[in-house]
């Protein structure tokens, strides 16, 4: 008989208790860890590789959770959620394109054992090895800029997915609290051609670099002396954010003619008045549609005020980033 290896992520001692009575009296359960926030959740997930993951509501309804659920699509792990009696938050609800089920606890368990059997009787995936060849784009001449937000994990997944291992050097702002800055870049880089790493002070945009700042405490922002080059600045939130996308893109419009401005899904506005900025000083701007994204409000405040000239699908993002970064600044006009 397979074992299915199991962890249980709650903050309540008596929740985690309770499943344990229950999946104890099976002889095909083994549980591995119990965690109790969700960046142990997260760090056990990724050492173990369970088969499945039991999660309170409280931890899915949370925006980081994001990051968790991206970790769970890489190494095919299956996740259930345990209601707890709290009304479900937006957030929540949110997660409607994933392999969402939840399990009521207050009706003591009953049927648990079984669909967890159920969701976990399909083959796992193997792991596929990280940075596929893929082919490069010549005549690139821009520097791309990416702001997300609400929905921006899965987002990001998509878009880097489809950028070449020499692709144009990249700056992203991801909107995340500080902790899952780290994983979800580990995350991107695994899935990428190109190399993603942490945004760095000092560091050099080359060709085939994709620096993000998610979660952190400074300001991203771009300078330009002998090549461009990433400065970490600490200040106040811009825009309700730190880092801020808004920021950001306000430090390139010295370079705006040969800068690729990009909106993904997320809530508020942040990124819009830069990107118009942008928009105004000659740089290509694009911005996430409607219907995909998660969250339609940051793209949509750039394409009100004028910021975005287009509106893009996300399985398009990734050729017309390529596409626009390839012109030069009179080709890329509307």
């Amino acid at each position: 008989m397979a074992q299915i290896d199991t962890i249980i992520a709650s903050p309540s001692p008596v929740e985690c208790r309770r499943l344990q009575n229950i999946l104890e009296k099976e002889p095909d359960f083994r549980i591995l860890a119990q965690a109790r926030d969700l960046s142990q959740t997260y760090t056990a997930t990724e050492a173990l590789s369970p088969a499945i993951v039991l999660i309170s509501q409280s931890f899915a309804a949370l925006p980081e959770f994001e990051v968790m659920h991206m970790l769970f699509r890489v190494l095919d792990t299956r996740w259930l959620v345990i209601e707890n009696g709290d009304a479900c938050t937006p957030h929540l609800k949110i997660t409607r394109n994933s392999d969402l089920f939840t399990i009521d606890l207050r009706s003591g368990g009953a049927g648990l054992v079984p669909l967890i059997r159920s969701v976990t009787r399909a083959q796992r995936r193997k792991m596929v090895p990280a940075r596929p060849v893929r082919q490069s784009m010549p005549g690139q001449k821009k520097l791309v800029m990416i702001g997300a937000s609400t929905g921006g994990v899965d987002a990001l997944a998509t878009l880097l997915s489809g950028f070449p291992t020499d692709c144009p050097p990249t700056m992203i702002v991801q909107h995340t609290r500080h902790s899952f800055g780290g994983s979800l870049i580990g995350l991107l880089d695994r899935q990428c051609a190109a190399h993603v790493m942490p945004a760095k002070d000092r560091m050099r945009l080359d060709p085939g670099t994709i620096c993000i700042a998610a979660g952190g405490r400074a300001h991203m922002q771009l300078a330009i002396s002998h090549a461009p080059q990433v400065r970490l600045v600490p200040s106040a939130p811009v825009s309700g954010h730190l880092p801020s996308v808004d920021a950001m893109f306000h430090s390139a419009l010295r370079v705006a003619p040969r800068t690729v401005a990009v909106l993904l899904t997320g809530m508020g506005r942040d990124g819009a008045r830069g990107m118009l900025e942008l928009r105004q000083a000659g740089a290509s701007t694009l911005a996430q549609d409607e219907a995909s994204s998660v969250v339609y409000g940051m793209p949509k405040a750039a394409w009100e005020n004028g910021g975005a000239q287009k509106r893009i699908p996300l399985v398009d993002m990734a050729a017309e980033i390529l596409k626009a970064a390839s012109m030069s600044g009179e080709e890329a006009k509307p």
